[in-house]
This record gives structure tokens, sequence and C-alpha cells, in this order.
């Protein structure tokens, strides 16, 4: 595969320290040898699209100020095949989103009501202005990518273009196949602790509730008591307020019922 990169890209430098040094220390090592204005973090798995380049560069010389530049993608499986069901990305009215606010752009991963998220191999980075920031495992473990972003927006806003410019592959060897209420629960103590406490519970509530049954639907056991008696307290509250959640459980219901 190398042989094939470098005849198309003979200009391409390729460094690896593998099996040398962990996952998060290879990003501090990639990311302190930058030299260039801007650059990405991307997945060797996942694909850009032909245009993904020029509309990062526009991007950046229209919000010279901007920390990172993120676009909107889909998802595709191990084949290359858009899977419809499993979408990411987000959902705007808008040509692009800025956020300069940390807690805004944290409730965009807490809660579908506010719009879904970017996902983090789209993300380009302003070399000069996120340098010193690195990706943090000790930090919430596999959501260690969410709290570098929300620290890098504390040098520079946050810009998302509302343009489908990466897809993301999902698998069994994806890190957030392996993620699990240990991780969840460390991000959502930190991301109350960082804000002040100023998200509301009920954010805190949903993405709780959904987390906890995607990691009990993985391990295909049961229901423990502690889990039934929050759900019966969250649920019934969650199906008023949330326009999100309502959607989710009624497609359900449908899905098992045909």
């Amino acid at each position: 595969m190398l042989g094939i990169v470098k005849a198309d890209f003979p200009s391409l430098e390729y460094l690896s320290w593998f099996p040398g040094i962990s996952q998060v220390e290879h990003f501090k090592e990639l990311i302190s040898l930058v030299t260039t204005p801007y650059f990405v973090l991307f997945h060797d798995d996942d694909l850009m699209e032909p245009e993904y380049v020029k509309y990062i560069l526009e991007q950046f010389q229209s919000t010279p100020l901007a920390a990172a530049v993120a676009t909107n993608g889909v998802t595709i499986n191990s084949k290359g095949q858009r899977i419809i069901k499993n979408e990411v990305g987000f959902k705007s009215h808008k040509i692009i989103e800025t956020f300069y606010d940390k807690n805004r752009f944290v409730l965009q991963y807490l809660v579908g009501d506010f719009g879904g998220i970017a996902s983090f191999c789209s993300y380009a980075y302003n070399t000069n202005l996120i340098r010193g920031i690195y990706p943090n495992f000790l930090k919430c473990r596999y959501y260690f990518d969410t709290i570098f972003l929300s620290e890098i927006l504390e040098r520079g806003p946050i810009v998302w273009i509302n343009k489908s410019l990466v897809r993301v592959r999902t698998h069994e060897a994806n890190l957030s196949f392996y993620t699990g209420v240990l991780d969840y629960k460390s991000f959502i103590s930190f991301l109350s602790i960082e804000n002040g406490y100023r998200i509301k519970q009920r954010y805190v509530d949903e993405y709780h509730l959904t987390r906890l049954y995607v990691a009990l639907e993985r391990k295909g056991k049961g229901m423990p008591i502690p889990v039934l008696k929050f759900y019966i307290m969250v649920f019934p509250k969650l199906m008023i307020y949330s326009h999100t959640f309502r959607k989710r459980v009624l497609r359900k219901i449908i899905k098992i019922v045909v």
C-alpha cells in the first residue's frame, strides 16, 4: 500500500513509530512535527472527498482566527457502502456553524435536538493557534477527542462547514465500538465540572440513558436493578421534553412491531 501511495504522491513524507509508542503519544509526536499552517489528523480507514482540501483552505482564508475547521460527513461500512441508518454529521440550515462558546459546543454532543456533530476525522487545525494542546487519553479515555476539541476552542472559534466532505468507516475495530459506561460517565462528569454545571440535567440524563442502552445492548445482558430504576425515573421526562428522544423510541418500537 505504501508503495502505491508513494508512486501517486512522490513528495509525500511517511513517518511511523508503530509499534513503538501508544496511539495518543503518536498524536503528540505528529502534532509537534507539523510545520505547515494547517494540518489534519485523518484516520487511515476513512475517506476524504476530492473537494475537502479546497473548502477547508477557503474557510481558513475566510476565518483566519479559527482554531479549527470541520465538515459534515456520512457513514460507510467496511465495503465503502453508505449506511443511511447510522448517519453521522450535523443538521443545520446554515452554510456554516461557528462556535465561540464551549457550553454550546458540548451540547451538540449530548442531545440530538441540538443538531449532531462534525466527525473528528473531518477536522483541520490552525497550527499556530492550537500549539501546545494535545489529545490526552487520561481525560475521559475514548472521549479524549471531544475534550481535545473543547480545549482548542479556548484558542479561537471552531467552524463547521455544512458540506458532506468525509466518509467515516464504521466497523468493530473502531475506538467507538469499545466505549462503555466508564468512558461516557467520566465524560459527563468532566463536562459538568468544566462548564460550571451550566448544562441542564435533562440533557445529561438523555445522554446517560442512550449511552447506557447502547452499552447494555452490546453486552447482550439484562438490565440491572439500578439501571431499571434510573430508566423508570428518567424515561417519562425525556418522552415529554425531548423531540429526538421521542423519535428514537418510536423508531425502535416500529422496528420491533414490523
